[in-house]
This record gives C-alpha cells, structure tokens and sequence, in this order.
C-alpha cells in the first residue's frame, strides 16, 4: 500500500509540475495568427471549443462575434472574453489556452550567421534553431554554446550534436537563449606600427597577419617586410608580410599559426627608406624602398633629373655611411651599360649632384665698339700732355 501511495504522489507531483509550467507558458506566450486556442466557458457547450486565430489576428465566437487575439497573452484573452461575455452571462468563468503556438520566439546570439530573435515552430529543437540562424561561423566556440532557460543555463557541444549526439538535440521552449561564444585559445600582442596595438583574442588557427587586421592593420609607416614573431620562449622569427598585406599567399606564412602568448612587433619604415638628395634631381625626398628597386627606380620617385645634373657622378652611400658606391649614368643612358643601374639595399641614399650654373660675363663687344669706346681717353691723354 505505502508503494501504491508513493506511486500517486509521484504522478500528482508530476501533474503539478505540468501545470505550472503550462501557466507559465500562457503568461509569457504573445499569441499570433495560425494559434489555435482552446476556450472553456463553464456551462455553454456551444462557446466552448478550440478556435484558430485568422490572419486579421481574430477569433470568432457565438454571441460576442469578433474578439482581437493576436499580441495577447492567453489570461489577457480570457479576461477580454470575461468581459464581453458579461453583458450576456452572468459570472461567466472562462479558461484559455493555447494548444498549437506558432509564434515559438528564441533569442540567438553570439557566432552565428543571422543573431537575433528566431521564430521556430512549438516541436523545434536544437538543431532547427541553429539551421533558422543560418548556421554556425567558424569563429564558433561549439563546444561551449549556453543555452539559458530561466535562472539556469546549460553547456551544450554543439559540435559533439552536429556529430549525430542526438541527446544534445534539446527540445526549445519558449523564453530560451542560445549563445554561442567566440572560440578564443588565448591571448596574443600586437605591437608596433599598427592602427590599435594591444591584446587581442587568439582564435584556432589564427595567422599573423589575421593579428594584424585584429589590430586594425598596418599604419603607413609599418615596415612590412620586417615583422618580428616572438613566441613566448624568447624564439623569434622575422616575417615578410608585403605579399600578404597585397592580399597574396606567402609560402613563408603558409600554415604558420599564433600560439597562446605571442607577442608580434611591427618595426617602422624609417629604416626601410631611400634618400634620394642633391640638386641633380627636380624633387629629393625619402622613398619607401621595395624589393629589386634600383637607381633609376629612385631618381624616378624622386621626379627625375634636373637639368644640369651631374648623371656620370652619382654616389650611392650604404645605410650606416660606409664607402660610397659610384653609378655612371652617361655610360647607363648612352651606351646601355646597366651595371650602372644596380639594385640599392634597404636604407640607402642616392647622391646627384648639379654642375655649377655659368658665370654670365656679359655680351660680347665687337672692335667698332671697343675703338669708339678707348678714343675719348686718347684724347685726353693728349690734351693734358
């Protein structure tokens, strides 16, 4: 006997749970063209029936005709049905429930294609949920996704479910929260010559150039092809990132990955750059060097030859000072001899220099001129003697 009793208190407990939840559900459901509810008017068998919600938002009943449902909760439906039935019935008790939701709404957020509210059907589960947000993006934490329902909240692997673990396909209720959060392996620097240096997320497989762009990418003074990767036991690697920053693939970064901890420093250009200077070009400056740039590259950038440029003289002086390296552009221009034109090094300058401009002595003078000229003081030299 204490079995049986044990059994009947299992079951009203259950019956109690399953109506609390269900009274729950009714004051936080809003309900929306397609539901059907269920409406029980004590002692009128001909009111009390299921109804469909038209897509005006209404239901029709026997003797209060149209009732507006749709953006009501099922007490406040019944309390507008309460009323209206009073001018007929007196004390008329109504009870209203749904029975078919249509308008399931769960919030989704995080990594997925399309966050927002999803609008799924009353049977939908998990899986549907994530398929009504487009999907997952592949900075998904799937392992980590939280689904909230009330005060308590539930780690799900997403990727354990998409993997056939339909225990984890949980059915969705109304009022729950999905979010799926970033997949984030640690933290890694970026220093230097970028837009917003500092800590950023390490997400899987994380390039450094796609640390970069986290930082805001380069400045305009960066030195891409100087990066320093510095891993966390003081091992460090210099990158070449110029191709990659064109938006080309790079053998050398192919398939390098950030670790946890990194730090990357980019170095500044300044030590990048050619000076070209001297009067024997129209605009000297300082020049972002490039790869196989060679002396006539650098007298380009810097406007050309003046007019008066000394080309058969030009010094290139390494970076540090050093011993100058001389270019004969006469031999370059006139006979072709490009072992004049060589590639320049990273920090180089280019010195052309101008000729003199001529001294300007004046016209010339002819003899009538010069004879007219000395006469006057022939004749005072006579006069006086």
């Amino acid at each position: 006997m204490k079995s049986i009793r044990r059994a009947w208190l299992a079951v009203l407990a259950m019956a109690a749970m399953v109506v609390v939840t269900q009274s729950a559900y009714a004051k936080e459901y809003t309900i929306t063209s397609g539901d059907s509810v269920s409406i029980k008017v004590v002692g009128e068998n001909e009111l009390t029936k299921s109804y469909i919600v038209n897509d005006e938002g209404k239901i029709f009943m026997p003797m209060i005709r149209e009732v507006v449902a749709s953006g009501k909760t099922a007490l406040e439906l019944q309390a507008e049905i309460t009323k209206k039935l009073s001018e007929y019935i007196k004390n008329p008790a109504v009870t209203v429930e749904v029975t078919n939701p249509t308008n399931t709404g769960v919030w989704v957020t995080g990594e997925v294609m399309t966050p927002g509210e999803i609008k799924v059907k009353p049977d939908a589960r998990l899986l549907d949920l994530i398929q009504k947000a487009g999907g997952l993006k592949e900075t998904a934490n799937k392992s980590g996704a939280i689904l909230f329902r009330g005060s308590e909240s539930n780690t799900i692997d997403l990727d354990k479910l998409m993997k056939g673990d339909m225990n984890l396909n949980l059915r969705i209720e109304q009022g729950d929260r999905l979010h799926v959060p970033k997949e984030i392996d640690g933290k890694v620097k970026v220093l230097g010559e970028v837009v917003t240096p500092g800590e950023k997320d390490l997400k899987r497989n994380m390039t450094p150039m796609e640390a970069i762009q986290a930082a805001g990418g380069f400045k305009d003074t960066a030195d891409k092809s100087v990066v320093k990767l510095i891993h966390k036991d003081g091992n460090t690697v210099t990158l070449n990132l110029e191709a990659e920053a064109r938006g080309d693939e790079s053998p050398e970064t192919t398939n390098l990955y950030l670790q946890a901890d990194d730090v990357i420093n980019v170095t500044n250009n300044r030590n990048s750059q050619v000076i070209v200077t001297g009067a024997g070009v129209k605009t000297p400056g300082s020049f972002p060097w490039e790869e196989g740039m060679t002396v006539m590259d650098a007298v380009t950038k810097a406007g050309g030859f003046a007019e008066r440029a000394v080309t058969e003289k030009i010094r290139v002086v390494p970076k540090g000072g050093g011993t100058p390296k001389p270019a004969d552009f006469k031999k370059y221009l006139d006979l072709g001899d490009s072992s004049q034109n060589f590639a320049l090094d990273r920090g180089s300058t280019v010195v052309v220099e101008q000729l003199p401009p001529k001294e300007d002595k004046g016209p010339k003078k002819n003899l009538l001129q010069s004879i007219l000229e000395v006469t006057p003081l022939i004749y005072m030299f006579r006069y006086y003697r």
